[in-house]
């Protein structure tokens, strides 16, 4: 329950004002679908809007699928960087830090996601500005979520991980 209540927290610090940037947008990686989509629609936008010069998507299977969905949305391939080794969030940051020049960047994500991002990037002296992308979820799909990150955050603390 701690683990459930510090995502929670964590989560309304993302929400409240980060100032924007123009710098890489960086797309954490999931199994193709309806979660790959928003957040590729959400480095989409920031391109778009200008907050970001490029896009970086980070995932061993997802990285040429988000690739060719960003150039059908007109996307100039040399503004798509790829990364495509990372298993999970931890390898997406250090496999990714290469294409990200060491500057900051947008954490392209989940919202209940971030936090656990923001956690391991800033033990990694990373500066990730959270980016949140919302998707539409059954009440049953949003509580796994809630759970799953609370469960990731609960399983580095019993492991006295070092990146949480």
């Amino acid at each position: 329950m701690v683990a459930i209540g510090w995502v929670i927290r964590e989560k309304k610090k993302i929400e409240t004002g980060y100032k924007r940037k123009r710098c890489p947008a960086l797309v954490f990686g999931c199994p193709p679908g309806q979660a790959l989509n928003a957040r590729i629609l959400g480095a989409f936008e920031l391109l778009c809007n200008g907050q970001a010069d490029r896009i970086v998507v980070s995932g061993r299977g997802e990285a040429s699928h988000a690739r060719q969905i960003l150039i059908d949305k007109g996307v100039n391939a040399d503004q798509i960087k790829l990364e495509t080794e990372a298993r999970n969030t931890l390898e997406n940051l250090l496999f990714a830090s290469s294409l990200l020049d060491g500057g900051p960047f947008w954490a392209v994500s989940d919202r209940w996601h971030l936090p656990r991002i923001s956690a391991i990037a800033r033990t990694l002296n990373m500066d990730a500005i959270p980016h949140p992308v919302d998707r539409v979820q059954t009440r049953t799909g949003y509580a796994r979520q809630i759970v799953r990150e609370g469960l990731s955050v609960t399983h580095r603390w019993a492991n006295r991980d070092v990146l949480l």
